[in-house]
């Protein structure tokens, strides 16, 4: 699966970036001989709550995937007016937006097609990527995922309550890969659109565990529908 983002920017500047992303595994696909910063080091500025292990993973595998999005986002400026275009084989979806913004919802991809294992969850989201996708969306979108998973889960005779607070800390552990992947942008950056970029996406992975409970019941209503056409197939 392809995704091009295309980020305009005021200045004429042209951001173009063909992520291809494989069909079964939801990981994205490194190009070869592609450079890795010493910043992506797995040990700089390491997750405390990393499970991976230098000798296997020398590279933090989202800073590898981000690196060159950084690079060229230095010193870009949060509230930069752009023109974003999200090409897919299915359609292509254009924006007018701000940097930060835009770069938050291609960090947001690459993130979650990256091999870490506290961004897993999100590989079937990735594939059915939405840019810019509100908080309302991104809750649907969470919640739904979290549904199917602990569908399959059951089909393969796994045991797994449907618990919704095994949802927040799902979302509690991409809070801490948020902080100090901020933190490595931070200390090499004088630009603050990348940064902000990725405190967007924290912001929102704070969010979703406090206000699940609440999203859960401002949905119910549209599937009441539903809820009546099942009872009667009972």
């Amino acid at each position: 699966m392809k995704i091009n983002y295309v980020i305009n920017l005021q200045d004429e500047q042209l951001l173009n970036y063909e992520l291809v992303i494989d069909d079964k595994t939801c990981l994205l696909e490194r190009k070869a001989n592609q450079p890795t910063p010493e910043w992506a080091l797995l040990q700089n500025n390491q997750c405390p709550n990393c499970t991976l292990s230098s000798a296997d993973y020398p590279y933090c595998p989202i800073a590898t995937n981000i690196a060159g999005i950084i690079e060229d986002c230095a010193g870009m400026i949060s509230h930069s007016a752009v023109e974003l275009k999200v090409i897919t084989k299915q359609r292509t979806i254009s924006a007018s937006t701000n940097a930060q913004k835009a770069i938050s919802s291609l960090l947001g991809l690459v993130m979650a097609s990256s091999d870490c294992p506290h961004t897993a969850f999100f590989r079937p989201m990735a594939h059915f990527h939405l840019p810019l996708a509100s908080q309302e969306e991104s809750l649907y979108r969470a919640i739904s995922s979290f549904l199917l998973l602990h569908f399959f889960a059951s089909n393969q005779k796994l045991q797994m309550d449907i618990d919704f607070e095994k949802l927040s800390d799902i979302y509690e552990d991409v809070q801490t890969v948020n902080t100090f992947l901020s933190k490595r942008i931070q200390a090499i950056q004088q630009g603050d659109a990348s940064a902000n970029a990725v405190i967007s996406l924290h912001l929102l992975s704070c969010v979703i565990p406090t206000t699940l409970e609440t999203a859960l019941e401002e949905l119910r209503h549209m599937f009441l529908p539903g809820l009546g056409q099942a009872k009667n197939n009972e």
